[in-house]
């Protein structure tokens, strides 16, 4: 039989070379917009830049794109998020992105380890409120844990790729990520998404689309909203007809 080893002393000066971890803390609820916002306002955006970012849990990827969007007014042809996860306030920020005319249009392929265990709530709410009669919103579920995140701007074509560790919703650690315009990168990712997309696509947009068909779930997605935290909902920003850097955008 193997000898135990002794570990996970709270300090070294206790005779045990291994010391016990210290995770440190972290509240429950994160300031969400806010730091996103912040990276964003601290950035100034080259067309031949790469930015590179090591960001905490206080750092929701998905925000700072809103933010991205609509300090720049950047309006997009289409935009692709490949993550194993994403969170129902994720959905609202695209929904308002989509409303306010920044997306035309939009692919989500997440985990089907996710879909699996938000098929209840999350995955219905997406398709409530994303889902559309014009047909320009997919979601694909497929065995990934790719963290990649793309959009084509309509005035330029400029095509943007964000990449690295985290998902597009929030988590407790620290996270690290690129953003640049790379249109080889962008052309690589996109052509293997849409296979992906073909091949695990979960709505079938030959078929009609309507309302009815989600009432008997709506009660529940409402209450479980009901239970997260009230955030206070981002301003709705129209598209303006002009760019602050066209010739970037």
């Amino acid at each position: 039989m193997s000898k135990r080893i002794k570990i996970l002393k709270e300090t070294p000066t206790s005779g045990c070379r291994y010391i016990k971890t210290k995770v440190p803390w972290q509240p429950d609820k994160f300031i969400q917009f806010s730091h996103a916002q912040n990276f964003v306002d601290a950035i100034d955006f080259k067309k031949d830049e790469r930015i590179t970012a090591i960001v905490n849990g206080s750092f929701i990827l998905g925000d700072m794109i809103e933010a991205f969007l609509t300090k720049y007014q950047i309006a997009t042809k289409k935009m692709t998020i490949a993550t194993l996860s994403y969170s129902m306030e994720n959905v609202n920020s695209l929904k308002n992105l989509i409303d306010s005319g920044y997306i035309d249009k939009l692919n989500i392929i997440c985990s089907d380890y996710f879909h699996n265990h938000k098929k209840k709530v999350i995955i219905p709410y997406t398709y409530y409120m994303l889902d559309n009669e014009n047909g320009n919103f997919q979601l694909a579920v497929e065995r990934t844990h790719i963290k990649v995140f793309l959009f084509e701007t309509k005035l330029k074509g400029s095509k943007f790729v964000i990449q690295g560790s985290g998902n597009f919703r929030t988590n407790a650690n620290l996270e690290q990520f690129t953003m640049e315009i790379n249109p080889q990168a962008y052309d690589f990712y996109d052509d293997y998404f849409n296979d992906i997309i073909q091949r695990y696509k979960t709505i079938d947009t030959s078929q009609t689309y309507g309302k009815d068909h989600w009432k008997e779930i709506v009660e529940n997605i409402e209450k479980e909203k009901a239970k997260q935290k009230k955030k206070k909902p981002t301003q709705q920003r129209l598209v303006k007809e002009y760019l602050i850097d066209e010739d970037i955008f």
